[in-house]
């Protein structure tokens, strides 16, 4: 599992293309407003095919996460 933490509504920027193709089978990514710290952070659930999918360069765009925002379902044992 991987875990990406952002501020604010940005794209996820994964280090570079080798990154990409080494993904665990999940990419967790957890967005925080720093202007509401008390707020709870939003979490979106990915997994690796959808990311290596909607990825543009180095980058997964807001629109391309998160409609997976609270996506647990998505984790399988």
């Amino acid at each position: 599992m991987k875990v990406k933490g952002l501020q604010e509504r940005h794209a996820c920027v994964f280090e570079d293309r080798e990154d990409i193709e080494t993904l665990p089978e999940y990419v967790i990514v957890v967005r925080v407003n720093p202007e509401k710290p008390e707020e709870e952070p939003e979490v979106f659930v990915l997994n690796r095919d959808t990311v290596k999918k909607r990825v543009q360069g180095i980058y997964l765009k807001v629109k391309d996460y998160e409609e997976f925002k609270d996506r647990w379902e998505l984790i399988t044992r």
